[in-house]
Formats: C-alpha cells, structure tokens, sequence
C-alpha cells in the first residue's frame, strides 16, 4: 500500500502546529515595558547552620517598583522571579522576609502569592495574629515580616549572583 506523501506532509505539519499551540512556541510571557533588566539571582537561607526547604523568600523594593519572590529547594536555595513569573530581580536593594509554613499549615494565599509578595507578607501576618487557627511560620515569627526581619539585599547590576540568609533563633 503506497501512501501519498502530501498527506503525510499536511498531518505531520498539523501535529506541529499543535504542539506549538499548546507549549506556547516556548515563549515567556510578555514583560512590562517599565522592567528593568532581570540579574540572576538565587538566595539561599540556612536556620541555625542547616538549608530551610520550602520556605518562601520574599524581596520587597526599598525604591522601585518590582517585587520578587522564590521558594527554596531541599538545600534552601530559591531562584529568584520577579513578579513571581520572570527569572532574575532589578538591581537595587530589597527589604527581605522568610516564611516557612508547617507541613500541618497551608500557605495564606494561593500560587499566585509569588506575584506579589508585598501582599502576602499582609495576608500572613493577618492570618499569624487571628486567633486559634493561627497560622505559624517554622520559623522565628521576626524573619516573616519586612519590618522586623532585619534582612536586606543588595542586588549589584552583575550576574550569577547568590544571596546567603544565615538566620538565627
């Protein structure tokens, strides 16, 4: 049985464009025309000399307009994403908060509290403060907060940067 060469060309350009279709062509979403250029940023947070997975780091702007977040990997190293969605941080400096949640506790906030990190530092001491289903940081109460952390970073304008976060009792 011969079959006829168009119509396998016209099937495997119709699977391609599928695919293309539903990855997006591998592009990443828009950028803002206001964002500044990203540095590659990771921070690392150890607690009493051990890594902290799981834990959300949290980079508020002391001037600027971008916030970044990321959550740490088994050896507490968390990629930064501005917005929560592209990778690297505007160069500048950040007051820093660090929120590990018990594995018996849910996050405040749904996924989407990468996006703005300035707002869930809100909703988490909201929560941490209302009562008996208090929701506790793993963590010192202090580091889930920019005001009382005392963490600040300093994102120079170079790359392949790393950020270390040695938090205490």
């Amino acid at each position: 049985m011969m079959v006829p060469w168009k119509s396998v060309f016209v099937a495997l350009a119709a699977c391609a464009l599928l695919g293309m279709s539903l990855t997006g062509c591998g592009r990443e979403a828009e950028k803002p025309s206001d964002l500044p250029d990203l540095v590659p940023i990771a921070a690392v947070v150890k607690f009493q000399g051990e890594p902290v997975p799981d834990a959300k780091v949290l980079f508020s702007p002391v001037s600027g307009k971008y916030s970044a977040a990321g959550v740490t990997d088994s050896q507490g190293r968390a990629v930064m994403k501005t917005d929560g969605t592209y990778e690297g941080v505007p160069a500048g400096s950040y007051k820093v908060a660090v929120v590990k949640l018990p594995p018996t506790q849910s996050a405040p906030q749904s996924s989407e509290s990468l996006q703005n990190p300035e707002d869930y530092e809100k909703q988490y001491q909201a929560t941490a403060t209302s009562g008996a289903a208090a929701v506790q940081s793993a963590l010192p109460a202090k580091y889930a907060s920019f005001e009382t952390s005392g963490l600040t970073a300093t994102v120079p304008p170079a790359e392949g940067n790393e950020i270390l976060f040695e938090l205490q009792q």
